[in-house]
């Protein structure tokens, strides 16, 4: 799977499109849908489905915009979706927007599913939010992590519904399982691999 990356909004969200021949996936469509969407038409890709990592407005806001098609589903966890529609949850309030959105279909941890000819496995991680989602391609040995994990770092533990004892544990639990060489694409910020973040990430090698 060839992976394009956007870096979206003013908290730089990294976007990901995700493309298996002519089909596409969008991972956390932060900001700019018109943006994202001339990279899907200019490729004449066929949009698959929209995969939400968690509910935080940074990771949503295109989803909100004029423009997004209606016809497309949206994966997240329930109750990430709920924080989805309220702005106070999703914390849009605190930008001075009123972003309200919602997912199509619900997903929960070890639930597979199709996209064109892509294949993903839901791994729900707690900790940066009750209810994140990381998505696992197995055949492309790579991971959408949103903030959960990232290179050196993990995500903020000092919002509603975080906890850092939760967030270490379920990395280690659930992530740290997969091979040494699985691409982990972060919500923020470079890439990594699972084998680089168990020897090298301070908040986890203990």
């Amino acid at each position: 799977m060839e992976v394009i990356t956007l870096v979206v909004g003013g908290y730089g969200v990294n976007c990901y499109i995700g493309v298996n021949g002519e089909d596409c996936i969008v991972v956390d469509p932060g900001d700019d849908w018109t943006r994202i969407s001339r990279v899907i038409r200019d490729r004449s890709l066929n949009l698959c489905g929209v995969l939400i990592t968690h509910g935080h407005f940074d990771h949503i806001g295109g989803l909100a915009e004029q423009g997004f098609p209606d016809n497309i589903p949206v994966y997240a966890h329930q109750k990430e979706s709920e924080s989805m529609m309220d702005p106070y949850k999703n914390l849009s309030v605190t930008i001075g927007k009123h972003i309200s959105v919602s997912a199509t279909d619900y997903i929960s941890h070890g639930y597979e599913f199709t996209l064109g000819q892509m294949e993903i496995t839901a791994i729900e991680i707690y900790g940066h939010t009750a209810n994140s989602v990381c998505y696992y391609f197995k055949e492309d040995g790579l991971i959408f992590t949103g903030d959960t994990l990232f290179a050196g770092a993990i995500g903020r533990t000092d919002l509603l519904g975080a906890s850092i004892y939760d967030l270490t544990g379920e990395i280690k639990e659930k992530l740290f399982i997969l091979d040494d060489d699985v691409r982990v694409l972060p919500g923020h910020g470079q890439g990594t691999t699972i084998g680089i973040e168990k020897k090298t990430n301070p908040y986890l090698s203990a």
